[in-house]
C-alpha cells in the first residue's frame, strides 16, 4: 500500500501564494475528468457545489456531491472526489498564513465549528438563496485572484471572511 500523499503548497507552480481559487469545471477538464487519489493537504480547502454529482470521500467516509452544497476540509484530512460529470462550482484553498496575515485568527476559524479535525465532515447544504450569496462571494475572489490590484489579499482575506460567517448561518 502506497503512502497518501500530502500536499504542502497552496500552490504547486508558485510556493509563496497562500490562497487560491478555481472554478470547479476548469479543474475536471484539467484533470480529463479523472478522480483525483486520495491525498491530503497542509491548508484548508473549501468546495462550493452548485450542481454536482459523484462522491467525495472524506476521512475514508463516503459522501454524496449533490446540487447546492459546500464541504469543509481540514488540513491533515484525507480526502478525494470523484466526478460522474463535471462539477459546477468553486475550489478554494488557503493556509493558516493566509489567515493570519489577514487578521482572521485561527479562534475565529474554531468558532465557526465548520471544519472537524478527523471523522465527522458532513457537507453542509445550502438553500438557494444562500447558494446564491456564497457564489457571488466566490467569483468577487475569483475576479481578484485573478487581477493585480491594491490591497488584493486583503480584498480576498475579507471576502473569505464573509464567505465563512455566512456558511455559519444553518
Amino acid at each position: 500500500m502506497e503512502p497518501i500523499k500530502t500536499y504542502n503548497n497552496v500552490n504547486r507552480t508558485n510556493p509563496t501564494l497562500s490562497f487560491g481559487i478555481s472554478r470547479t469545471e476548469d479543474i475536471y477538464k484539467k484533470h480529463g475528468g479523472k478522480a483525483d487519489d486520495p491525498h491530503r493537504h497542509d491548508f484548508y480547502t473549501i468546495l462550493l457545489v452548485k450542481k454536482g454529482n459523484g462522491q467525495h470521500i472524506i476521512d475514508f467516509k463516503e459522501f454524496t456531491i449533490q446540487n447546492q452544497q459546500v464541504f469543509f476540509i481540514s488540513p491533515g484530512q484525507v480526502h478525494q472526489v470523484i466526478e460522474h460529470e463535471a462539477t459546477e462550482g468553486f475550489s478554494m484553498v488557503f493556509s493558516t498564513e493566509f489567515l493570519l496575515e489577514n487578521n482572521i485568527p485561527l479562534s475565529f476559524i474554531d468558532n465557526l465549528n465548520l471544519f472537524y479535525d478527523y471523522g465527522e465532515s458532513p457537507p453542509m447544504p445550502l438553500a438557494t438563496e444562500q447558494l446564491n450569496r456564497l457564489v457571488m462571494f466566490a467569483e468577487e475572489m475569483l475576479t481578484l485572484y485573478q487581477n493585480n490590484t491594491a490591497f488584493k489579499q486583503q480584498s480576498i482575506g475579507a471576502y473569505l471572511k464573509l464567505f465563512l460567517i455566512q456558511c455559519s448561518y444553518r
